[in-house]
């Protein structure tokens, strides 16, 4: 099967006349790929990395969004929802699911 090119005509319109559409989307991870190495220790510099995500990137984030009124997409796996859950409860649950969104399932 062929590719087929596709090109507007030009008439696409985003609100406010924007130029362009934006779309921010943040994979909220922290630390659970840090494993202890052969002898049973833990990289303590990759722990810290691993651990500044949920602990403090993840505020800066939202200070920034909020002070720009920008909306963003969050990305995570169960067991980090399960681990980070206070994190998790201040940006996502004052929103209240609209019907077909998927939220903690």
């Amino acid at each position: 099967m062929a590719l087929q090119e596709l090109h507007s005509s030009g008439k696409i319109q985003w609100p406010g006349d924007a130029r362009i559409a934006v779309f921010l989307s943040f994979d909220f991870q922290g630390g659970e790929d840090v494993k202890p190495d052969k002898n049973g220790r833990i990289n303590h510099e990759e722990y810290t990395q691993g651990e500044y995500g949920p602990n403090t990137g993840i505020w800066r984030i939202l200070r920034i969004l909020a002070a720009h009124e920008v909306k963003a997409t969050f990305l995570t796996c169960g067991g980090i929802a399960e681990r980070l859950a206070r994190q998790l409860d201040k940006f996502l649950f004052p929103v209240l699911p609209k019907e077909g969104q998927v939220v903690r399932e």
